[in-house]
């Protein structure tokens, strides 16, 4: 059985060769300081881009389909494809955590089925959206199960089960947003288990056309103010409260803003929307107005974009409304 401790093909050398022909490290400009990281799944790399859209750091990594930022700093990377979730040291790349066992699916203590999204939280446990096996867990630094979401293996709307949950994020109340796929749901739970409020997006007088699909749900920043990709084609953009009133959203039906299947969206603090386009291989920029800021990627250099996130750990810190 493979673990998922073995290390990236030359990810180790890659970094350790940046970090000897670095210069002295100096304040950098604005422009050059780290904005997003981009995991790209069919190139087996990461990218991390600056606020203007440009590649400043990049290193090989095995089928990356998301990554966030622990409050160490380092690199906490999905591999659904592989049923792991790994943390990278981002310096050297050298493997300091991991869950799940490569190549072995399944639901057993230490085992995952297709993992979508893991954060590191304060405490030191890792909460991960376990799509394939229905459920989100918070697993501790010993990997031992300590709180979950969701009956394992079984699908369901009901309250306590999930369908097919592809994000789970910490909120700064300490809750969990999740969002599930099939069918579109948000809800955000307690650690107590309780669910505060739920959202079928696929029933909403308040949207149409309606939702069929839904990826990532995240806050804003604003009070009780959601941002949910709607993982269709065209793809759009949804800003909700928890009431399922719609108070922005993105996504012409075609021209170049278009979207194709986005899976990930992020508020920043100026008001400008990232989201990650996957049916067109790129991460764009757009602002309140819809206007398109930038762009990065293309299905020759950048294919298997997935869900971009931010170099800071979450939870995200609030901004006025």
């Amino acid at each position: 059985m493979r673990s998922c401790l073995a290390s990236p093909p030359g990810l180790v050398l890659l970094l350790a060769v940046l970090a000897a022909a670095a210069p002295a490290p100096a304040p950098p400009p604005a422009a050059a300081a780290g904005f997003v990281y981009v995991p790209i799944e069919d190139a087996n790399r990461i990218v991390e881009l600056n606020a203007a859209g440009q590649v400043i750091w990049q290193a090989p990594v095995r089928d990356p389909d998301d990554v966030s930022v622990t409050p160490a700093g380092n690199l906490l990377v999905n591999e659904p494809d592989l049923a792991c979730v790994v943390e990278l040291d981002r310096r050297t790349g050298r493997v300091l955590w991991h869950y799940g066992h490569a190549g072995h699916p399944g639901s057993a203590p230490g085992f995952l089925r297709q993992p979508d999204d893991s954060f590191r939280l304060a405490d030191g446990t890792t909460l991960i959206s376990d799509s394939g096996n229905q459920r989100v867990i918070r697993v501790d630094p010993a990997g031992r199960i300590v709180w979950q979401y969701g009956h394992t293996g079984r699908w369901g709307t009901a309250p306590g089960y999930l369908a097919a949950p592809n994000d789970a994020v910490p909120l700064r109340n300490g809750n969990i947003l999740i969002t599930t796929e099939y069918p579109p749901r948000v809800l955000e739970v307690t650690p107590a288990g309780a669910v505060r409020w739920s959202l079928a997006l696929d029933r909403l007088p308040s949207i149409r056309p309606a939702v069929r699909r839904a990826s990532d749900a995240v806050p804003t920043g604003k009070p009780d103010r959601y941002l949910v990709a709607v993982y269709e084609r065209p793809g759009r953009i949804l800003e909700l409260d928890h009431l399922g009133r719609v108070h922005w959203s993105y996504g012409p039906a075609t021209g170049p803003g278009a979207l194709d299947h986005p899976s990930a969206v992020i508020g920043l603090p100026d008001g400008n929307i990232l989201i990650s386009d996957d049916g067109h291989d790129r991460v764009l920029m757009v602002n309140h107005g819809g206007r398109v800021l930038w762009h990065y990627g293309n299905p020759r250099l950048t294919p298997g974009v997935s869900d971009v996130k931010p170099v800071s750990p979450w939870p995200i810190a609030p901004r006025s409304p």
